[in-house]
């Protein structure tokens, strides 16, 4: 008798457990109430918000889920683009319900559809931080297979960034250079992600950047030009030595045109003028597009004025 009684409780409680299982296994809706501690990546602001907030939505999940939910204290940290935000007024950023359906799995995780919120936006505290706009220095060494080469030098996507911290450090801090970056036997256009090296004592607003170097072929031109003169005061003559230099033009593979024709190789009076010895660099003007790179020799001529 008593084994009876036994392995009807047994049996009760199994239907219990198992009806508890399939109940809690089904979908509900209901209030979550989620902390989040708010980041971003605004220009000239703190990285954390000031405070935590509270995002409560309606939400649809499993029973277990909703439990967890509820039962879940820990803060949630939650990374927001800084162009969801809207005006913010002084160091407050609302993000309204609409854009906030965008960070549903983030704030109340898998498994959870967000049906509504209960506010209709979210504010949040960003300080403002000392910061500073400093350029994006590439460090690369590349090389290039024969009658190839650059087309301009590389470029940076940012080609700046923020630094955050301290003023006397962020005085002492002119740029941000990335990882070395080395390229070799180059025939083609190159675009790489690279780091930032991240100097000591502040943060970065970016962690990587995109170099885009473009790579052409070349065909190589020789050309004796004259050396002609500019600003030259009216009954000044300027004298020009050498009177020529040996030019060669690197053009991108085919050629528009040839540049011989139609540029212009001089020295400017006024830097004569502002000399000690008389030595001048050799200008040029009317260069033609499709011209990457153009080498004088010589680079300085000697100038003497009568």
């Amino acid at each position: 008798m008593k084994s009876s009684w036994i392995n009807f409780l047994a049996c009760l409680l199994l239907s219990a457990v198992i009806w508890l299982f399939h109940n809690l296994s089904q979908q509900y809706a209901d209030i979550v109430n989620v902390t989040v501690i708010p980041s971003s990546n605004i220009a000239g602001r703190a990285e954390n918000a000031s405070s935590e907030v509270t995002v409560s939505a309606r939400c649809k999940a499993s029973g277990w889920r909703l439990i967890a939910l509820e039962r879940d204290r820990k803060s949630r940290k939650v990374f927001f683009d800084s162009s969801d935000f809207g005006k913010p007024v002084d160091d407050n950023f609302t993000i309204n319900a609409a854009t906030l359906f965008k960070y549903s799995k983030d704030i109340f995780g898998d498994d959870v559809t967000v049906e509504s919120f209960v506010t209709d936006a979210v504010s949040m505290k960003f300080l403002a931080e000392n910061h500073k706009k400093v350029p994006v220095v590439a460090v690369m060494t590349a090389t290039y297979k024969a009658q190839y080469m650059a087309k301009g030098p590389a470029v940076m996507t940012p080609d700046s960034v923020l630094i955050y911290g301290d003023e006397d450090r962020l005085s002492s801090i002119d740029a941000v250079y990335t990882k070395q970056m080395n390229f070799k036997d180059l025939r083609s256009s190159v675009h790489s992600e690279v780091r930032l090296e991240k100097p000591s004592g502040v943060r970065v607003s970016h962690e990587k950047a995109t170099c885009a170097l473009e790579v052409t072929r070349f065909v190589e031109l020789r050309s004796r030009v004259n050396i002609g003169t500019r600003n030259v005061p009216a009954h000044t003559h300027l004298t020009v030595l050498p009177s020529s230099a040996d030019v060669v033009y690197r053009c991108v593979f085919p050629m528009n045109g040839n540049p011989v024709d139609r540029t212009e190789f001089y020295v400017d009076y006024k830097e004569f003028a502002g000399s000690i010895g008389g030595t001048c660099l050799i200008h040029y003007d009317g260069l033609p597009d499709g011209v990457i790179d153009v080498k004088i020799d010589p680079e300085f001529c000697e100038c003497v004025a009568d």
